[in-house]
């Protein structure tokens, strides 16, 4: 985490910092655009499909109704969710 302040100070300080900090929001701003769009356009499955792909490591360590939450999801349906996929 980091202050409004110390991130200007970063800016004015770093070489090349300006361009890391709009390098690093337009990464962020691509990735929620497309997590976005995800919840419009594909199915619970699918989602909770790339959740696993791209974040298996965390998955394991994480209460289910996190997962839920960021699928878009109730438990209860990612729990059959998951069922399915296993069998």
């Amino acid at each position: 985490m980091i202050s409004y302040d110390d991130l200007q100070k970063f800016y004015q300080e770093v070489r090349y910092g300006e361009r890391f900090g709009r390098l690093a929001i337009e990464q962020v701003f691509t990735t929620v655009l497309q997590q976005i769009a995800s919840m419009y356009t594909d199915k619970p499955v699918v989602r909770y499909q790339k959740f696993m792909q791209a974040y298996f490591d965390i998955s394991q360590r994480i209460p289910q109704y996190y997962i839920a939450s960021y699928v878009g999801v109730k438990p209860q349906s990612l729990s059959r969710i998951r069922k399915r996929l296993v069998l």
